[in-house]
């Protein structure tokens, strides 16, 4: 697998990935949008992405996970843990939906730990988890 940042012949499976894994998932315009004020990164294996992973900074320097999704075929086979290993290098922030057990397990895993809960723009509620480094 290699990690690599995103370029725009990525975009179709980006999309694609996003589509099969949230409920509202993110446009070609929107991905191409956040391409520009966040880090976008993929994970590839030959021409397939696997993965890929939206990293932003806030104004202190800490990062927040905007996205982080693998392509159904691709996963528990370590591809999200390697964005996190490769690209998480300091205090950072992520949101995931109470309901998503799967989601809390995964970040735990990595030392992430709730902060606290809320509801969001879905009306759906949250956890913020944070890792501090």
């Amino acid at each position: 697998m290699i990690y690599r940042s995103f370029c725009l012949r990525d975009l179709g499976q980006v999309e694609g990935i996003s589509k099969g894994s949230f409920p509202v998932p993110l446009s070609k315009i929107a991905i191409v949008l956040l391409s520009v004020i966040c880090r976008v990164y993929v994970a590839v294996e030959g021409r397939n992405v696997a993965g890929y992973l939206i990293l932003g900074e806030k104004s202190a320097g800490e990062l927040f996970i905007f996205h982080l999704a693998v392509r159904r075929e691709y996963r528990s086979r370590g591809v999200a843990s390697g964005f996190i290993k490769s690209y998480v290098d300091r205090m950072c922030y992520v949101r995931t939906h109470v309901s998503n057990a799967d989601a809390q397990k995964f970040y735990k895993k990595h030392k992430f730990n709730v902060l606290n809960r809320a509801r969001y723009a879905d009306e759906e509620e949250e956890y913020l988890m944070v890792r501090k480094l």
